[in-house]
């Protein structure tokens, strides 16, 4: 009953403290366009799901048991539901009663085309998986943190390789799993994620200025496109990282836009300021789920130094503040990686994920490093250096570029597969 209590006081209280927020600080001349007001409840959605991650990934990494952890998330969701319910009323007052436009027949014919494809993927939820994620690994790892499993379980019982990281999409995983004891719930969810990115896309392409028939036409695409016909339901972490990095980019398109229709309003530049915050928050929590968020982090930072230097005309301040924001966010929705720095001083260790049929040598301590550092590189400057290039996904690049592989510095050696994932440095 408490878990369930929780999940759903969860849910709807980081939503509605999201969505309450970024309609409180976001003002434009979008803000009675219905595509913008649902572009907003994607990216609330989105950052929904990382709030309320946050702190069960945190119970899971400081081995607190599950009835506190679940009690607390429960709690402060019940809190923020209260504090955002004035401001949803006075929303719903404002913004009237939706009504749904009139359609033409091609517009039709491509509506029931999506409602088709989505009835498969419900169809789909319901239908027990046995593959290698459910089973062996992502799923594996859900069932552990629902029985109760910390990370110092999983070190002692499991040993580290595999499970010392950030367990931010598992450790919400573990939770739906509690409620009905298999990955339904899990399932659904990551469905309802996937209907959230197929109508930013809309809202987005909407908003952009492209036909409604073309704009459904995008989400149609999307929908059914083959990879994702297997990802958006699989308890692989790949579309969750997608709903957050979706919402990121998207997040700082519209900021861009805002600050270009007057550059010189304030509040445009506030705005703009907000959503590329939220962007960077959002690429935090890809981040706490995958390496490769470190590069949608360093964009967004990047937007965030710039949007607050047009604001407060003070570059340094700009910097320092943007620079507290990055690290305050990737600490709060990445413990995994500083319990990483206490235990084994190496903050991605193991340096390569467990892949069974993928070849690959591990670091275990701080001695080990040394044989990858890269021209004498002192450590701490290795320690960044490689946080940013196991997320980059460079072997890709070293493929289409072979030279990089003559050059003085450390080469590229991995066995690909075929996605942005760890690699392995070494010198020749």
């Amino acid at each position: 009953m408490l878990d369930g209590i929780s999940a759903f006081l969860a849910i709807t209280g980081f939503y509605a403290a999201s969505l309450c927020l970024l309609r409180s600080y976001i003002k434009t001349s979008f803000d009675q366009n219905i595509h913008f007001r649902l572009l907003l409840s994607f990216i609330a959605w989105a950052l929904s799901t990382g709030l309320r991650s946050i702190i069960l990934v945190w119970g899971y990494s400081t081995n607190a048991s599950l009835f506190s952890v679940y009690a607390l998330n429960g709690a402060v969701g019940a809190i923020l539901l209260v504090l955002s319910w004035p401001a949803l009323k006075e929303c719903r007052q404002r913004t009237g009663i939706f009504k749904l436009p009139q359609l033409g027949n091609k517009e039709k014919v491509i509506l029931a085309f999506i409602i088709f494809v989505l009835m498969l993927y419900l169809y789909r939820v319901t239908i027990p998986w046995s593959d290698y994620d459910e089973t062996l690994f992502y799923g594996y790892v859900s069932k552990l943190i629902a029985g109760g499993r910390t990370m110092a379980d999983m070190i002692r019982q499991d040993g580290p390789i595999g499970f010392v990281r950030s367990q931010l999409v598992q450790c919400w995983d573990g939770q739906l799993y509690r409620l009905v004891n298999d990955t339904y719930l899990i399932r659904f969810d990551r469905l309802i994620n996937f209907l959230f990115c197929g109508a930013g896309i809309f809202a987005f392409l909407r908003l952009m200025r492209v036909s409604r028939f073309w704009a459904l036409c995008g989400a149609a695409a999307f929908f059914s496109t083959p990879e994702l016909s297997y990802l958006a339901l699989s308890l692989k972490v790949d579309a969750v990282v997608m709903l957050f990095e979706l919402a990121a980019f998207l997040s700082l398109i519209m900021a861009v836009v805002i600050f270009w229709q007057d550059p010189k309003s304030r509040q445009n530049l506030k705005s703009a300021f907000v959503l590329s915050t939220a962007a960077l928050f959002l690429s935090a929590f890809a981040f706490g789920s995958r390496f490769s968020g470190i590069i949608s982090m360093v964009l967004c930072l990047g937007f965030c130094i710039y949007f607050l230097t047009k604001l407060t005309q003070r570059p340094f301040a700009s910097f320092g503040i943007s620079g507290v924001l990055f690290i305050f966010f990737m600490f709060i929705a990445s413990p995994g990686y500083w319990v990483n720095w206490i235990l084994y001083h190496n903050p991605i260790y193991p340096t390569k994920p467990f892949w069974p049929f993928q070849g690959g040598e591990y670091v275990y301590s701080m001695d080990s490093w040394k044989q990858y550092n890269i021209v004498g590189l002192p450590q701490g400057i290795l320690q960044v250096y490689l946080i940013f290039a196991l997320g980059s996904g460079l072997e890709l690049l070293a493929k289409a570029l072979p030279i990089l592989n003559h050059l003085p510095m450390a080469a590229i050696r991995t066995q690909s597969m075929g996605w942005p994932n760890p690699l392995v440095f070494r010198n020749f």
